[in-house]
């Protein structure tokens, strides 16, 4: 992706002209005002923008405007992606084959996955072998980011049973497509960070899921302002709100703008599954 001028100026000047941000740019202006990497200045009729933290800026273009170089004919698959995302644990283009971790609950301990569950505390497969599980005709799904949470779920015999999958941070295409593959849930619910990383995977899992719901505790305000930490979004890339966002989702967005911040998983109670 080219360097923007505009953004250039502003990391070689630290300010440049309102005049010089071209509409179809605007988004990520917004973006870069709300997480307050950006400040207005006014100077009588006119106005311009100043960069507030030069090496956080820094840090925002190296992640959204990496260099590009073309892979090569010999080089395999992880190597290509390393090239491509930076990260050969990026989700999206990785691997063809990946393990899915998940943990089963259920009122019947017979289950082969709830076995599985009681046994070793996960269960686990391919998501070229997903179409192959044992599931019931009624069952709840919940993907969950984070390994602390996602070994801390306990739900006790529920009476529809639960499905929950680990997406480890950035869930690879090829394992949303594989549970998106499976017979429709009754319920499916992400469990995830309250930052931008967290709103870009709901995005994904809910493009491939569309009655895939953001679990948003009641009082997701309070928390923010308690313990809402910016270290958790310096390095990411902020989101401007899509007209596809469900209300839950725009709420995030707002909090996360208004305190520049970002919120852990860990310190919100799982969601009721029942």
């Amino acid at each position: 992706m080219n360097l923007p001028r505009w953004i250039a100026r502003l990391r070689d000047t630290s300010h440049t002209s309102a005049s010089s941000v071209p509409s179809p740019d605007q988004a990520t202006l917004q973006q870069l005002l709300a997480i307050g990497l950006l400040e207005i200045a006014r100077h009588g009729s006119q106005r311009s923008y100043h960069v507030s933290d030069p090496a956080a800026f820094q840090l925002w273009v190296d992640r959204k405007y990496p260099p590009h170089t073309e892979p090569t004919a010999d080089q395999g698959l992880r190597a290509q992606n390393i090239i491509r995302a930076r990260d050969s644990k990026a989700g999206k283009r990785t691997h063809e084959q990946h393990a899915v971790l998940m943990r089963w609950f259920a009122h019947d301990p017979s289950h082969p996955l709830a076995a599985w569950t009681a046994t070793f505390g996960v269960a686990s497969c391919t998501n070229t072998t997903l179409a192959a599980l044992p599931l019931p005709s009624a069952w709840q799904l919940i993907t969950v980011e984070n390994w602390e949470s996602f070994m801390g779920l306990a739900y006790d015999s529920p009476p529809i049973p639960i499905m929950a999958v680990y997406t480890g941070g950035q869930i690879a295409d090829a394992v949303i497509a594989g549970v998106a593959a499976l017979p429709p849930p009754q319920k499916a619910v992400h469990f995830g960070d309250y930052d931008w990383a967290g709103v870009s995977i709901f995005r994904r899992l809910a493009t491939a899921i569309p009655h895939m719901t953001f679990y948003i505790p009641p009082d997701i305000d309070t928390l923010f302002t308690r313990y809402g930490n910016h270290a958790l979004i310096t390095n990411q890339s902020p989101l401007a709100l899509l007209p596809s966002d469900t209300p839950e989702v725009q709420h995030i967005i707002r909090l996360i703008s208004l305190h520049n911040s970002g919120l852990e998983q860990e310190i919100v109670s799982p969601p009721a599954m029942a």
